[in-house]
């Protein structure tokens, strides 16, 4: 898991290239996935750039202030289902609390205090949203225009290349190749 100053200078890197008007697009690296039995895709290498991508458009859509434009873009890149009644996340994963800590930045109640402090991963993660939130307020904070225009950067012109592995052996292999 990535540490703040590692979280902000890839989010910086992004608001960067997005002011830079001779850019069309921006590329933010690789991943390597592969399909599991149950149809999953997991990914092997680009959790962590994933991971603050994800954070980051939540934290976008959570500042937009017209209601039906929130609930577009949150259906489109954050919520797929509902479980119990409560939409849950495009990105997920396998543990719990993990899980929970993503459904609720992807419906912007995260709450420090409700997050198990001895699981490192939480911490760093609450760490990661609070440092992109920070971010989109002294960026952008309630000027809808920069919202958008950063928005459809992150969204649309930022891309990675991903590799999808037949299997985790092949995926593995990939990973300590590219690294």
């Amino acid at each position: 898991v990535w540490a703040e100053d590692d979280v902000k200078s890839f989010v910086e890197n992004l608001w960067e290239a997005s002011e830079d008007s001779s850019l069309t697009n921006y590329f933010c690296g690789s991943m390597v996935l592969f399909q599991n039995s149950d149809g999953i895709y997991e990914i092997v290498d680009g959790q962590q750039r994933t991971t603050v991508v994800y954070v980051l458009m939540c934290n976008l859509i959570n500042a937009v202030d017209d209601d039906e434009r929130k609930m577009s873009w949150r259906l489109k890149y954050i919520q797929d289902y509902e479980i119990d009644g409560r939409k849950t996340a495009l990105f997920t994963h396998k543990l719990d609390d993990v899980r929970k800590f993503i459904d609720d930045v992807g419906q912007g109640v995260v709450d420090r205090s409700s997050i198990n402090q001895e699981i490192l991963i939480l911490q760093t993660l609450y760490d990661c949203y609070e440092t992109i939130n920070e971010f989109v307020m002294d960026k952008i904070g309630t000027d809808q225009k920069k919202l958008s225009k950063f928005f459809k950067f992150v969204s649309e012109d930022a891309f990675v290349i991903h590799y999808l592995a037949e299997n985790m052996s092949d995926a593995l292999l990939t990973y300590t190749r590219l690294n």
